[in-house]
């Protein structure tokens, strides 16, 4: 207490001066003193300062503990040094507590910033999976609208999707994967692989099952079967259809048309000629138009599949069978009123067609076939029952002109027959039955084919 009081004596010197406003011999003090007065000010609040903590403490350590005091008090002073030996104590324990427990925690932090970056990697694999699976949806259903199938102009045979090759290597049914959505990069190209509007059916094609090289462009095919007794006109009936379609480019609604072969393109013109050469037997390349329009993504073909007449007959190739019958969207049957016994030649065509038609399908003749088929009689332009007869009348005409049998077999067979009588020497005389055949089958190629020329 003596310390404390003798302590604040210069404090309370000094509060006297400063309020009093009498500081002359403060700076006398301070002059003699050799320092500022600013110094001595400051020097004299420390001294104010250390006045004060040294009250309280000489307070606390002369302060008496509480009658019934558990714990005997010695002072702040003297306890000083357990604290500081406790903070210590505990400053320790935690360090060793923090060295135990490091490995843990490490382990758990390497645990838990690995399990982030998986799960940052399998969230990025899983939107991927489900972008590249609709995109795949996507595509397919472009595929199926556009283009359906891939169907080989060399072996005759369909598929799914052609094959397709990049650079060196050869992908079946090039679409979007875990190698790409919409594009498939190799070490110097990139490649569409999606949908039906992109570059993909511009890419190099072949066929999955004979291997040959095909143009075909992811275009939609659309596969006709042609049959018939020998002379019954079907080859003349194809470039009927064909030169009316390309004549006149689709009536104006094709912005190209072209055949698919280039032999065909001779062939046709020796039909504008006047001549028609008789198909082989053992033919099986189809006659193939192939045309592109505004109104479609991709370009339609049509597969005219022409076969020899002696094909259909007793003695006709029994090995030879046309892949096209287990696919094809519709079938003609020609007859030539004109031939000699008619009837007879015609019905033993029909027995041959669909003897194979059927072994080739695995079908009993108590089914009926679903596919549309139309009879067309040819040369109606001659002198005889058929002459000026309008197609609504043909049927009547053949059962009056002895097809009476053909007639009942062919409705026995199929459930949707039509018949139709045509000038086949004359481009655009086989388009009715063409349009017809297209329309009931959704091709959308029926207004294609030109006006009928009779």
């Amino acid at each position: 207490m003596v310390v404390a009081a003798i302590a604040l004596i210069p404090e309370l010197w000094l509060i006297y001066e400063w309020l009093f406003d009498n500081i002359g011999l403060l700076r006398e003090l301070s002059s003699y003193l050799g320092m500022g007065y600013d110094t001595l000010s400051i020097g004299g609040a420390l001294f104010i300062v250390l006045g004060v903590m040294s009250m309280i403490f000489v307070k606390i350590d002369d302060e008496m503990p509480e009658p019934g005091s558990p714990v005997p008090f010695i002072g702040f002073s003297g306890q000083l040094s357990p604290v500081l030996k406790s903070c210590l104590k505990l400053l320790l324990r935690m360090l060793l507590a923090f060295f135990l427990v490091f490995p843990l925690l490490l382990a758990v932090g390497m645990a838990l910033a690995l399990a982030t970056m998986m799960l940052f990697i399998w969230a990025a694999t899983a939107i991927y999976y489900v972008t590249m699976r609709r995109h795949r949806d996507s595509d397919e259903r472009q595929y199926r609208e556009n283009t359906s199938r891939f169907v080989c102009p060399e072996c005759g045979k369909v598929f799914d999707r052609p094959d397709y090759r990049l650079e060196s290597t050869v992908v079946p049914g090039l679409k979007p994967s875990i190698f790409g959505i919409k594009r498939i990069e190799t070490e110097t190209k990139t490649f569409d692989c999606y949908g039906s509007a992109s570059g993909r059916k511009l890419i190099e094609q072949s066929c999955p099952g004979c291997r040959a090289t095909v143009g075909t462009k992811e275009g939609k095919p659309w596969v006709l079967t042609i049959a018939g007794g020998p002379g019954s006109g079907k080859t003349s009936f194809a470039f009927s259809a064909i030169g009316g379609m390309m004549g006149s480019m689709g009536n104006d609604n094709a912005s190209s048309a072209s055949l698919y072969r280039s032999e065909d393109v001779s062939a046709l013109s020796m039909y504008r000629g006047g001549r028609c050469q008789p198909t082989a037997q053992s033919l099986r390349a189809s006659h193939i138009l192939c045309f592109e329009s505004s109104r479609f993504v991709t370009q339609r073909m049509a597969y005219l599949c022409d076969i020899g007449g002696g094909y259909f007959l007793s003695g006709g190739s029994e090995s030879d069978l046309q892949p096209q019958y287990a696919y094809n969207d519709a079938i003609a049957f020609v007859v030539d009123p004109c031939a000699e016994d008619p009837a007879r030649k015609a019905s033993e065509a029909y027995y041959g067609f669909m003897e194979r038609y059927r072994r080739l399908n695995r079908m009993d003749a108590s089914r009926t076939i679903r596919t549309p088929i139309a009879v067309v009689v040819t040369h109606a332009d001659r002198q005889g029952a058929f002459h000026g007869v309008p197609d609504e009348g043909v049927r009547e005409a053949m059962v009056g002109s002895g097809f009476f049998n053909l007639v009942n077999m062919i409705e026995k067979d199929f459930s949707s027959v039509s018949f139709f009588a045509c000038d086949a020497t004359k481009e655009g005389g086989a388009s009715a039955a063409m349009r017809h055949l297209c329309r009931i089958t959704g091709s959308g190629m029926e207004d294609f084919f030109r006006g009928p020329s009779r």
